[in-house]
């Protein structure tokens, strides 16, 4: 993955993981979210409180997905 270098890089991150998991790729969907969270708090990428909760929910969601997956 390219790093972000813009909130609208971070924001396509944000979008590229609720696409993934709305086609249920949890385990992908995870990795770009943190990885959107990662750079959510940066000078230069920073993205907004409403933003940055939306993508940590998100990830919630998919921990919790894929703790249920692993248990069946």
């Amino acid at each position: 993955m390219v790093t972000p270098k813009t909130k609208f890089d971070v924001l396509n991150l944000k979008s590229a993981a609720e696409l993934l998991y709305f086609q249920r790729e949890y385990a992908q969907a995870l990795e770009v979210g943190e990885r959107a969270l990662t750079f959510a708090m940066n000078e230069e990428t920073y993205i907004g409180v409403g933003d940055r909760s939306e993508v940590e929910a998100l990830v919630g969601r998919c921990r919790r997905r894929l703790e249920i997956t692993d248990e069946q």
